[in-house]
């Protein structure tokens, strides 16, 4: 099987860190993976030779014989890839992930606050999740930014949530909270981007998370950190606010920017950047372009 593997072409699109690592899918500030991994701080291990290096192996005996090309979706996982032992010669290419631009559009923005009864003037802000109690999404470091968020005199603003969340969870917001629940449907899941006037999404670490083009596509300006994909997408001060790592005065900062100059013209950015670079069409050409480069280099 190897031995077979071994004169084919392989294009792997990577969308963690898990295919170089020992077993996480993202190392948070571990850069064992740059060696060979062992020690686990995820397992709480001081041992060299855990279960973390014996994957680390199993998966490096699988892969240095082969001739593979990696994609990564952001420049973030580009980075880590190439200082991983296990891709330290691999081709690295950086094609982002495309998403249905026909689904995720802008929807009349009143029609949909009528629909779930959330105030025309009020001003929205959005956050979703599959997991909302997910550490790594850095929803406990919007909600504190929301608290020190000093809302202009009748300012109305509701936090609005979409995703999973244990029963036993209580959301503590200082400012009124809607809560939608799980999305199965992605055209649902536009109007609602449609009807926010920002999205957050405070992430610690994530690769390009889908919901930053999903709300752009919507026309709806986003505010994140600045960590892995995530400065790929937004543009700072023109389709939302890049804010310093874990700085919550500076998530403050970008809520502010966003909600006092989120206009028209805000969300035609928004919209023409996905359209630009992140729609199917434009990334089905790279990948062809790729492809096309493979088959010259070794035919």
């Amino acid at each position: 099987m190897v031995q077979a593997l071994e004169r084919k072409i392989i294009v792997w699109t990577l969308h963690d860190m898990n295919p170089f690592t020992g077993g996480c899918h993202y190392s948070g500030s571990c850069m064992r993976y740059m060696q060979s991994c062992g020690a686990c701080p995820q397992l709480g291990s001081e041992m060299e030779g855990d279960v973390s290096r014996k994957n680390w192996l199993k998966k490096y005996k699988a892969i240095q014989q082969l001739n593979i090309t990696v994609v990564t979706p952001s420049r973030w996982l580009a980075k880590c890839v190439a200082q991983s032992s296990i891709f330290s010669n691999a081709r690295v290419v950086t094609i982002p992930n495309g998403i249905p631009t026909d689904v995720f559009k802008p929807y009349d923005r009143d029609e949909v606050r009528e629909t779930l009864q959330i105030p025309r003037n009020a001003k929205v802000v959005l956050f979703g999740a599959e997991d909302i109690a997910n550490s790594r999404k850095g929803f406990a470091y919007l909600l504190e930014s929301l608290k020190r968020y000093r809302a202009p005199f009748g300012q109305n603003v509701i936090l609005v949530t979409f995703g999973s969340l244990h029963p036993s969870i209580t959301i503590e917001s200082p400012y009124q909270l809607i809560q939608l629940g799980n999305i199965d449907q992605q055209s649902y899941l536009a109007c609602i981007y449609s009807m926010a006037d920002v999205t957050v999404i405070p992430s610690l670490e994530d690769n390009l998370p889908n919901i930053v083009l999903e709300s752009m596509s919507c026309g709806t300006p986003v505010i994140g950190f600045n960590i892995g994909g995530i400065p790929d997408m937004i543009e700072h001060m023109q389709t939302g606010y890049i804010a310093s790592e874990k700085n919550i005065d500076d998530l403050v900062n970008g809520i502010q920017w966003v909600l006092s100059n989120s206009t028209e013209v805000t969300q035609k950015k928004c919209r023409d950047k996905v359209l630009l670079r992140f729609s199917f069409e434009v990334l089905s050409k790279r990948m062809k372009i790729l492809y096309a480069s493979l088959s010259t280099r070794y035919f």
